[in-house]
C-alpha cells in the first residue's frame, strides 16, 4: 500500500507510518467495542447499539476502499472514503452521547470519534491524490485550512481536536519529507512552506486543546 501512496503524493499526503500508527491503536478500541456488543441484551446500553450500524457502514467503507486503493484507483476509493468520513462525523456531531457517564457511552464515544478523526485525514489525503496530484495548495486552500483547523478545535470534542492535530502533524511530516526528496519544485506535496504552516497549525490546534482541557472542556 505504501507504494501506492509514493506514487500518488499530493498537498495533505501524510507520512504513511502516522496513519498506521492510529490505526493500530484505533483497532484495539474497535475490539472493545465489540466486545461489548458481544453481552447479554439487558447489558448493552441503548447507545452502544445505535452506534452498531455506523460502525458497520464505516467498517464496510474501509474494506472496498482498500480494493480500490490496492489497484491504484485513487477517484474510485475516494468514494468509500467520503461515505467513511462524512457519516462518521455526522454520527459524532449530530448523534453521539453528549454526556457520556458510562464506561459503554464513553467507549462508544472515543471509537465514533476517533473513526471520525482520522476520516478527516483520509478525506483530505485520499481527495487531493484523485484530483489533485502532484499539485501544491493555492491561497485558498491555505487560509481555509488555517481557518478551518483552529475552528474546529474550539467547538469539537478535546478528543476529536487532538484527532485533528495528529492529522496536521502526520501531513506536515509527510510534506517535509516530499519536500527534502525533490530536486527541483516541491516534490508533488506543497513544499517546505506548506509543510511549516501545517505543523505550525498542528501545534496552534493542540494548545487549544490543552486550554480547553485545563478550564475543564468535554473530552467525549
Amino acid at each position: 500500500m505504501k507504494d501506492i501512496n509514493d506514487r500518488n503524493p499530493g498537498s495533505f499526503s501524510p507520512q504513511p507510518f502516522f496513519i498506521g500508527a492510529f490505526f493500530s491503536g484505533q483497532q484495539i478500541l474497535q475490539l472493545l467495542y465489540i466486545r461489548e456488543l458481544w453481552r447479554q441484551d439487558s447489558q448493552v446500553e441503548r447507545g452502544t447499539l445505535r452506534y452498531a450500524p455506523w460502525f458497520s457502514l464505516g467498517n464496510t467503507a474501509i474494506g472496498i476502499w482498500m480494493l480500490f486503493w490496492n489497484n491504484d484507483n485513487m477517484k474510485g476509493a475516494f468514494i468509500p472514503v467520503c461515505i467513511n468520513s462524512l457519516t462518521q462525523l455526522y454520527y459524532v456531531f449530530a448523534l453521539r452521547d453528549k454526556t457520556p457517564s458510562t464506561y459503554q457511552s464513553k467507549l462508544t464515544n472515543i471509537v465514533s470519534i476517533t473513526f471520525a478523526g482520522i476520516g478527516v485525514l483520509d478525506f483530505f489525503h485520499n481527495g487531493s491524490a484523485a484530483y489533485f496530484k502532484s499539485m501544491a495548495p493555492d491561497t485558498l486552500v491555505k487560509i481555509v485550512t488555517c481557518i478551518a483547523a483552529p475552528l474546529t478545535a474550539l467547538i469539537s470534542p478535546l478528543a476529536f481536536s487532538a484527532c485533528i492535530a495528529y492529522d496536521l502533524f502526520g501531513v506536515a511530516v509527510g510534506q517535509h519529507q516530499l519536500a527534502e526528496k525533490a530536486v527541483v519544485g516541491f516534490g508533488g506535496g506543497g513544499g517546505e512552506g506548506w509543510a511549516r504552516l501545517v505543523g505550525g497549525l498542528g501545534v496552534g490546534v493542540l494548545g487549544i486543546v490543552g486550554a480547553r482541557a485545563i478550564s475543564g472542556g468535554q473530552w467525549l
